[in-house]
């Protein structure tokens, strides 16, 4: 038995799972799919570490076509269908296959000790909760002048969604512009995966870096970002074609995990 429920901000998939055939490689569910058809699939397996047996659990994205930024809660289910033991992780799924979940996700021994509790007919109910993180993006239009004045730029932006305030800041590096975020919360740590680029008149990318981070208000400002993200040269020459009507567009997306 596997049900499925979903909305556009949350999946949840429960797998009725025959106990005796779990081994030490990995068992498939059958695939699921979320609001948006992606399709979606948990893998356990036993596994032995330092002479105890535990129970490893992932999530996988076989061949979604797009990255998927969730926290993913893991449970184990009473024959009531009530949560007697879960954990969860935050991932960012990537496109075209990706996996990741927990090692040593529950011990077996445990999961034995309530047998009478967890494993009506020889099953495991075992449920997975899949929250699907917004995703916020901003373009910035940084102008001519400032580029070849190397003037440092900074603007606050807010995302509405989640009422987080960020500080964008280009500043100038040997010949280099450098992009940098920071957050603007005043009592609160944000982890994020961060996303500068620039596309063409085309639509093209022309630059693209990505880093993850834990955002404190104590951050120093020019701390995190891109210290060289593109040679200045480059930004204002007519073979590189970013230059839109005197202003160079500079795309910023965050994912808050």
């Amino acid at each position: 038995m596997e049900t499925t429920t979903n909305s556009k901000k949350h999946c949840m998939y429960t797998w009725s799972l025959d106990e005796k055939k779990i081994t030490n490689t990995y068992i498939s569910s059958e695939p699921f799919y979320d609001y948006n058809k992606n399709k979606w699939q948990l893998l356990i397996r036993y596994n032995e570490y330092d002479t105890f047996e535990h129970m490893d659990v992932y999530l996988e994205t076989p061949d979604n076509t797009e990255s998927i930024c969730a926290r993913v809660v893991f449970s184990i289910l009473d024959i009531n269908k009530e949560s007697i033991f879960s954990d969860k992780i935050s991932h960012y799924f990537a496109s075209n296959g990706d996996r990741d979940g927990l090692t040593k996700f529950i011990m077996k021994d445990f999961l034995y000790s309530m047998r009478e509790r967890i494993f009506p007919n020889d099953t495991i109910l075992i449920q997975c909760d899949i929250f699907f993180m917004p995703t916020f993006r901003h373009t910035w239009y940084l102008e001519e002048k400032d580029i070849k004045n190397e003037d440092t730029k900074t603007v606050v932006i807010c995302d509405e969604d989640t009422n987080n305030k960020w500080a964008l800041t280009s500043k100038y590096f040997n010949g280099h512009l450098g992009i940098f975020l920071n957050s603007e919360n005043e009592d609160i740590t944000v982890t994020a995966r961060v996303t500068f680029s620039i596309l063409d008149v085309d639509k093209n990318i022309k630059n693209i870096k990505i880093f993850d981070h834990t955002f404190a208000p104590e951050d120093e400002v020019l701390r995190w970002g891109v210290l060289k993200f593109v040679e200045k040269q480059l930004l204002i020459s007519d073979d590189y074609k970013v230059l839109q009507k005197g202003k160079i567009p500079v795309n910023c997306q965050i994912i808050v995990y």
